[in-house]
């Protein structure tokens, strides 16, 4: 959706409207117009996941259980080399033989399918799954752009096909050292080995420094199957990178400036609880020093070194007696 967004932005600013031929859309979005379904009917929109969760958590199962079987299930209708023999899911191995996957509960799935059937919902997967098969009408275009494709998976490969189908020219664009969606279903080998006339590695990046370039590329080069890439920056090299394992005694706040990375969201925790428990400002989601509240009140702390502000007063007039707002505005 993001990478949508900016398309539609790019296009406004040569253009400025999208052009009546011109098509911007997500995949999804794509398939829902494709089937003529309205947008309210999907499982994936608002509360309406939860409240199958709350069905199921009834009969003791947790939301984590149904998350996990659920994601698997999603997984293996992307990748299109499962096979559901009674309450088990079977796929081929490398050697041909056959292997049961792990973790994924059949009933519950049938429970999945079932409510979705009996509350009138579809999900993005029966979506790209029906648009694949033929159903739907989609439209025919002379150019497309498939942007992100490292992170397409089969099934959405096989909505594509039909999208390209009578198109005169085709551009694949991605890079396969971002590839991070596997979990969903996502193979990169067909990106990689899209039947290409024309390849063109784009050798410049606009965005990072020499030091984080050089040190991404050092991380991608332990990548098996990729395109060898020789990518420079103009960026000058500045700051300090340091790659440390998760703990108790990292050197916070030892630079004016700092940048936290970590590879999920529950190590993301982590690192917050220990700058809060350090006492060190940090921006970030669910930090508490990006509440209003909180804001205001460094924002009198600061008041010393710096001009007040409108939006500064009206954050700080919120925690004061009436009459001293009164006082103060009053002169």
């Amino acid at each position: 959706r993001a990478a949508r967004d900016e398309a539609h932005r790019r296009l406004m600013g040569i253009f400025n409207e999208i052009p009546d031929k011109a098509k911007v859309s997500t995949i999804h979005a794509l398939c829902l117009h494709a089937l003529n379904i309205p947008a309210d009917c999907l499982f994936e929109r608002g509360s309406v996941k939860w409240k199958f969760y709350q069905t199921v958590t009834h009969d003791g199962l947790s939301n984590q259980k149904i998350k996990r079987t659920l994601g698997l299930y999603q997984r293996m209708r992307n990748d299109l080399s499962y096979t559901r023999v009674g309450l088990d899911f079977i796929r081929q191995d490398e050697d041909d033989d056959e292997v049961i996957t792990p973790g994924i509960n059949g009933i519950m799935v049938d429970r999945y399918e079932e409510w979705k059937l009996e509350h009138g919902y579809i999900d993005f997967t029966s979506l790209l799954e029906r648009v694949a098969a033929g159903e739907g009408t989609v439209q025919d275009y002379d150019v497309v752009i498939i942007d992100e494709a490292q992170d397409l998976t089969v099934l959405q490969w096989k909505v594509m096909e039909r999208v390209y189908k009578s198109a005169a020219t085709v551009y694949v664009v991605g890079d396969d050292d971002q590839s991070v969606y596997s979990f969903l279903g996502a193979d990169v080998s067909m990106f990689l080995d899209w039947p290409c006339s024309v390849v063109r590695i784009l050798d410049q990046t606009h965005r990072l420094p020499q030091e984080i370039l050089d040190f991404s590329l050092k991380l991608a080069a332990r990548i098996q199957y990729r395109q060898e890439k020789a990518i420079h920056t103009k960026i000058p090299a500045h700051g300090v990178i340091q790659q440390a394992m998760l703990g108790r005694y990292l050197a916070f706040n030892v630079h004016p400036s700092e940048l936290y990375l970590v590879r999920n969201e529950y190590m993301l925790h982590r690192v917050q609880d220990i700058l809060s428990l350090d006492g060190i400002p940090y921006r970030g989601k669910h930090s508490p020093w990006m509440r209003y509240d909180v804001q205001a009140i460094q924002t009198i702390i600061d008041w010393k070194d710096r001009p007040l502000s409108a939006h500064d007063w009206k954050a700080i007039k919120k925690f004061l007696p009436k009459e001293v707002v009164s006082l103060i505005e009053g002169k």
